[in-house]
């Protein structure tokens, strides 16, 4: 036996088969469905009042310190129903519809501090009156839009998907099985680091736009794209021209508000 071949054996010793069985692909690919651990250890529909930064903390905080921009923007003890599908999207449960559109990002598109009837997944199909499934998660990553995508465009098998492109500030890794966000709010500076460093949020925006353009092109998917910088600018805008408007902020304060998806809503219009 050649020293090579022992050398080979040590390695596979150290690191095991890195080939996962088809057992664990089934229950990887089933798990990588959902939007986050809780939502998988749940399993069902739920109508929440508070999401993310949308939280009631906030709320509290921003009523004894900001109650007059509460009450500006229509939100003072207004409440907001979040319905998640079992898988913890902001829509029903889903179903293959062919003639569909599938609409994803973050929060933007996800309607974080927003009525769902605020948001321009649910203005575009009022508009176009077609099914537009919102696949959008609050504070997500784009790692996390190229999983949604992965696990759900062969069972829904929409006609286009619309992309508002995520923010580059945050990834997501998986450890354990679980989902482990990575971004500038997290409290280990290494994650910090990871996520302001601007090779690596280059390489994996590239990654990402790139892995999400094939998978479209593998399902003959039509793929239309909003880059950040485009998003940014509506956002600006839309605020610059309607900052003293009933719900040009969100509830949290933090988001932009319903002029902001109304001005997404036209220009994806244009788009489609």
């Amino acid at each position: 036996m050649s020293r090579k071949f022992f050398r080979y054996k040590a390695f596979e010793r150290i690191f095991k088969s890195t080939e996962d069985n088809q057992d664990t692909i089934s229950r990887v690919e089933d798990k990588i469905k959902y939007h986050n651990p809780q939502s998988y250890n749940r399993k069902s529909p739920i109508t929440l009042n508070w999401v993310s930064t949308d939280s009631e903390e906030e709320y509290n905080k921003n009523f004894e310190k900001r109650k007059n921009e509460l009450e500006k923007y229509g939100w003072l003890g207004t409440t907001i129903n979040y319905d998640l599908n079992s898988y913890g999207f902001r829509d029903e449960e889903f179903y293959e519809s062919p003639n569909s559109i599938v609409a994803t990002g973050e929060c933007f598109t996800f309607g974080t501090g927003l009525h769902e009837t605020q948001i321009w997944p649910s203005m575009l199909e009022w508009e176009t009156k077609t099914k537009v499934w919102n696949l959008g998660l609050p504070t997500a990553p784009m790692d996390v839009t190229f999983r949604a995508l992965y696990s759900w465009l062969p069972i829904i098998k929409p006609k286009m998907v619309l992309l508002l492109e995520n923010s580059q500030l945050g990834r997501e890794v998986f450890t354990n099985e679980n989902a482990e966000p990575i971004g500038f709010w997290s409290p280990e500076s290494w994650k910090q680091d990871l996520a302001a460093d601007k090779v690596e949020r280059y390489i994996s925006r590239q990654k990402n736009l790139m892995a999400i353009s094939e998978l479209c092109h593998q399902h003959n998917i039509e793929l239309r794209t909003i880059s950040a910088v485009e998003r940014h600018h509506i956002g600006m805008n839309a605020w610059k021209n309607n900052e003293n408007e009933k719900f040009a902020a969100s509830r949290d304060l933090m988001h932009p508000g319903l002029h902001f998806q109304q001005d997404l809503t036209t220009r994806w219009l244009r788009e489609i």
